[in-house]
């Protein structure tokens, strides 16, 4: 999270234009983070999305296999599919 905060206050520093920033926190335990909210509060055009932990997410991804397979009915499943939803209409 700081180093998300670095790269934006050098981006402004080096005069390089941001649109807009979307900020996604994998692997989150327990509900929000504060600290993206008050992040995406302090940045123009700024989207903070939070991806839930998961133990079968884990085990999916070290045996390289995909998201998918959790099911539409999975809470991980479901955040990153409102996350993709919201960022075609942020973009």
């Amino acid at each position: 999270m700081e180093t998300v905060g670095r790269l934006v206050s050098l981006a402004k520093e080096m005069k390089i234009e941001v649109g807009c920033l979307a900020l996604v926190v994998n692997g989150v335990r327990g509900q929000q983070i504060p600290v993206v909210e008050q992040m995406a509060e302090g940045m123009i055009q700024c989207k903070a999305f939070t991806v839930p932990f998961s133990d079968d997410l884990a085990n999916l991804n070290a045996e390289g296999r995909s998201l998918l397979e959790l099911g539409e009915s999975d809470h991980v499943f479901r955040a990153v599919k409102a996350m993709s939803d919201q960022l075609i209409h942020f973009v």
